[in-house]
């Protein structure tokens, strides 16, 4: 894979739900580092978020893509 930085957004809030948008494995970490979720992603899905806070994305599939989201 490519470990580039991917510069366009693969995920936003709407409402309480995190939309994704990609293909490959999602990884959810907190702002500490802690694993909170991995799930497959193929096209665009929404999902709700377990809290409120601050998490960080990783898209691990063609390219390597990290966001941070603050999640209300």
């Amino acid at each position: 894979p490519d470990y580039g930085e991917g510069d366009d957004i693969f995920a936003y809030q709407n409402g309480g739900n995190v939309i994704v948008r990609g293909e490959g494995e999602l990884q959810v970490f907190d702002v500490m580092g802690r694993f909170v979720m991995s799930r497959e992603v193929r096209g665009e899905e929404a999902f709700s978020m377990p809290a409120g806070g601050v998490y960080i994305f990783r898209l691990l599939g063609e390219t390597l893509r990290t966001q941070k989201i603050v999640v209300k």
